[in-house]
């Protein structure tokens, strides 16, 4: 069975005890790990490798991942942006002066993403036509490469994941879609995996 190649986006804010992750639940009929606890994330889409970005150029990208093809890297870091917008309403995008969207263009856009859906998931595209109709380009120099992971071959699916990590920006505030993801929380790191050894309601794919 071939590889998905898929992207996710470790997105953590400031807090006294220490940096806090962003984590939500997927769905429980999801045909993935349905029920899990996880970075937002999701497959690499078609289009993502062709959409105008700002921040980083593709031929920079696959200098960051290390690899040879700038198509497929630029994708990995457009479709880490875009599932932090689909699944976390957070918004790394950049308008032709550089500046990220206000607090209230969010919300706007959040709400217009929202009503895009169809049944749990959002149609492909849906979210670079949404970006271009206001003015927007992924701003890739707001995530950087933190991980790599590739599912063993025991399970029947299997991904070659991205994993990425960014700040949520201040005027944000990520919040689960409702739809792929189910429930939300910050964390710590350490918090989030003593909650998944107790045996309760976080449970942690090993990534």
């Amino acid at each position: 069975m071939s590889l998905v190649h898929a992207a996710t986006v470790v997105l953590l804010r400031p807090a006294t005890s220490g940096p806090e992750v962003f984590l939500v639940r997927r769905h429980g009929k999801s045909g993935f790990m349905g029920g899990a606890t996880v970075f937002p994330g999701g497959k690499v889409d078609p289009g993502d490798g062709r959409v105008e970005s700002c921040g980083r150029t593709p031929a920079a990208c696959a200098a960051a991942l290390g690899v040879e093809s700038a198509e497929a890297a630029h994708a990995s870091f457009v479709a880490a942006v875009r599932e932090l917008h689909e699944e976390a309403h957070v918004i790394l995008a950049r308008d032709d002066e550089g500046a990220l969207p206000s607090p209230a263009a969010v919300v706007a856009l959040n709400d217009e993403l929202d009503s895009l859906r169809e049944g749990h998931r959002i149609p492909h595209g849906a979210v670079h036509r949404l970006w271009r109709a206001h003015g927007l380009r992924p701003a890739l120099d707001l995530v950087a490469p933190f991980a790599w992971w590739v599912t063993p071959v025991a399970e029947p699916r299997r991904f070659d994941t991205r994993f990425f990590v960014a700040l949520q920006p201040d005027g944000q505030r990520a919040a689960m879609d409702g739809h792929e993801t189910t429930a939300e929380r910050w964390s710590t790191a350490v918090d989030a995996v003593e909650a998944h050894d107790a045996g309760g309601d976080v449970y942690l794919p090993p990534p």
